[in-house]
């Protein structure tokens, strides 16, 4: 069985570039726009049940990335499967490092 990615992101090319990009290597991707809402991607994510998401955390909505994290993170399904959090606002990531470690992610910078 292929392990399962949720790619969480408000931009179309990205979200269909790191889609293929992953999709390469045999994992099963699912894309998710999330333009619309934090609770609707939450639910599309949580019936997939994916074992890795990939999550945007700086979208064209203020704190609709952080408000997504939040309910993967109290959710007793999804709160442990690992999250990669991706951002090109280096500054808002450096800010958010505290909280994003408090709940669970790790944060590399390069």
């Amino acid at each position: 069985m292929r392990d399962r990615l949720a790619i969480i992101d408000d931009d179309d090319t990205y979200l269909s570039l790191l889609s293929k990009m992953l999709g390469e290597h045999d994992y099963e991707v699912r894309i998710f726009n999330q333009s619309a809402d934090s609770a609707e991607a939450y639910e599309s994510v949580l019936a997939f049940a994916p074992d890795l998401i990939v999550l945007d955390i700086a979208m064209d909505s203020p704190g609709r990335g952080w408000k997504t994290l939040n309910l993967l993170r109290l959710d007793p399904l999804l709160g442990s499967k690992p999250v990669v959090v991706c951002s090109n606002d280096l500054r808002r990531l450096q800010e958010g490092t505290w909280y994003l470690k408090a709940k669970g992610c790790e944060v590399w910078f390069r």
